[in-house]
């Protein structure tokens, strides 16, 4: 997994914004890097490029998709190191990555993970293609020793490092960055209008139902940041004891001050996002929950949606037994019936 500092900001535009198609290669004669972007929609992914400073003072030029555009990089490898004098040793390709939609925060700080790493013999080498997908629930095959998935929108590093033997010494140099901006929607600017919550229910391990939750327009809310969508969930236990979801909400008004709280450890799903799968954590008891959308300009309360009532109450289980004799006793009398028919018969 690649380190996060989760720093939701508001869009900037840019004044320099240069807009594109293809990415330049990477490349010092030896190395070449080439990317392909594959969009969602089989369509050619535009970006819009920008040139940055950073808060530490690092001058950057970005390639920033739309997140709903965007689906993975292809990023391609070629060594020609035959005619050269060095002797190389090893490379390695790594990503670092914020979640943030601050461009100007420093990238100096990322987490790093090594995607790609071997060995050089005798000054060949081929590298295999790499396919970096940005949506952090990408779920892979068997094989997916070339593949990797990132952290959903926010600012992403790419490097390229080989290893020179020279005078006995290892030399470790860099081939060069690729620095690449996934954007989110601005959701000032998507309709809340005829907003619902809806679910699908599915089990727990202890046969009690789980809700998964989600927005009417779940496909419009998709790609934004979401720190600015929230749910909680209030309701009462079988014995009428009052509960909310966590230990936030609890705080977050006097009104719930004596209220228990459903999960003092963390949930089995982040409450932020388009989505939210409400498992109650065995508690039985009736339910209703809310999804609250913020304005990302301000950060302030937008609107409220909450659903319909949700029950995690065990139905007991039907019991056939008065069934079953009364079905026997209605066996044995027929049986009788017929037994005392045939016996007069024969006696006349």
């Amino acid at each position: 997994m690649l380190g996060l500092t989760f720093l939701p900001t508001q869009n900037t535009a840019y004044a320099d914004e240069v807009t594109g198609s293809t990415i330049e290669s990477l490349t010092d004669g030896k190395f070449t890097i080439n990317v392909d972007t594959n969009g969602r929609k089989n369509t050619v992914v535009t970006y819009t490029k920008h040139a940055v400073t950073t808060k530490t003072g690092e001058n950057i030029d970005y390639y920033c998709f739309k997140w709903r555009d965007i689906s993975y990089f292809t990023f391609k490898f070629n060594a020609n190191l035959r005619d050269q004098p060095d002797q190389y040793i090893s490379y390695e390709f790594v990503a670092g990555s914020t979640q943030t939609e601050d461009l100007e925060t420093s990238t100096l700080n990322m987490s790093t993970t090594t995607l790609l790493s071997g060995i050089i013999n005798d000054n060949y080498v081929t590298i295999p293609n790499f396919h970096f997908y940005i949506d952090s629930d990408t779920q892979f095959g068997e094989n997916a020793s070339n593949k990797a998935k990132g952290t959903d929108f926010g600012i992403y590093r790419f490097d390229f490092y080989y290893t020179i033997l020279e005078d006995d010494i290892q030399h470790k140099l860099p081939l060069g960055s690729f620095y690449f901006a996934i954007i989110p929607d601005d959701i000032d600017e998507l309709s809340t209008d005829n907003l619902t919550i809806k679910y699908s229910v599915s089990s727990s391990n202890k046969l009690m139902s789980v809700y998964n939750l989600y927005l009417s327009a779940e496909n419009s809310f998709r790609y934004v940041n979401p720190a600015f969508i929230e749910w909680t969930v209030i309701g009462k236990d079988r014995n009428n004891v009052n509960y909310v979801l966590t230990d936030k909400t609890r705080q977050s008004s006097p009104l719930y001050a004596n209220y228990h709280v459903i999960w003092t450890s963390q949930m089995p799903t982040s409450p932020n996002g388009p989505t939210f799968v409400f498992d109650s954590n065995d508690i039985e008891g009736t339910w209703t929950a809310y999804c609250t959308i913020k304005y990302a300009s301000t950060q302030t309360e937008r609107l409220v949606v909450a659903s319909n009532e949700l029950s995690t109450l065990k139905v007991p289980k039907k019991s056939y037994v008065w069934l079953i004799l009364l079905t026997s006793i209605g066996v044995l009398l027929v049986g009788s019936g017929t037994f005392l028919v045939v016996y007069k018969k024969r006696k006349g």
